[in-house]
């Protein structure tokens, strides 16, 4: 799955879910990162979920994070270029808060001001289906992995949010020390 098909990627990076399994399937390897981003990238490729991840450190999220459709308004920052400013397509799926667009293209492509760095210590990990009926017990099994490598680097907590009970980031369980 590419998530950005048929868009050039200007930064040399593997995008999302398809960039991951395709740089794994050529290397045998996946790029290192950090030790958070290392984690939830290896759980996205073994499972084939996208994931992706926010800082809450900082304030880097502003209120309520909403799921919705872009209108092609809003202000996003790629990741690795913090100089450029983007409007995402309208009708494209963004994560927004409201400072911008913490991510789009669904959890595809992060923002540089929610980054998670080797400095993060309040995280939350996001792990994405569209058949959540179906696909419920892969989503349990991934973040239970999840929580397993990150254990070992931080006290974390896993929580399951769902439409049926959403929460904002104020109401999550910091993950770290």
């Amino acid at each position: 799955m590419d998530p950005l098909p048929g868009r050039p990627n200007t930064t040399g990076a593997a995008t999302g879910l398809g960039g991951h399994g395709r740089r794994l399937a050529k290397k045998g390897t996946l790029p290192r990162i950090n030790p958070a981003v290392d984690p939830y990238h290896a759980v996205s490729v073994r499972h084939g979920l996208p994931a992706g991840a926010f800082d809450l450190d900082l304030d880097h999220v502003t209120g309520d994070v909403d799921i919705r459709h872009a209108n092609g308004s809003e202000a996003f920052t790629p990741l690795g270029e913090p100089d450029t400013i983007e409007n995402p397509r309208p009708g494209g799926i963004i994560y927004a808060d409201t400072t911008g667009v913490p991510t789009c293209h669904w959890n595809h492509r992060d923002a540089h001001r929610t980054r998670v760095t080797e400095d993060s210590t309040h995280v939350v990990f996001v792990l994405e289906t569209f058949h959540a009926t179906r696909d419920g017990h892969l989503l349990k099994t991934a973040a239970d992995e999840l929580q397993s490598l990150l254990t070992p680097q931080a006290g974390t907590a896993v929580q399951y949010l769902s439409a049926d009970s959403p929460r904002p980031p104020s109401e999550l369980s910091p993950l770290g020390p």
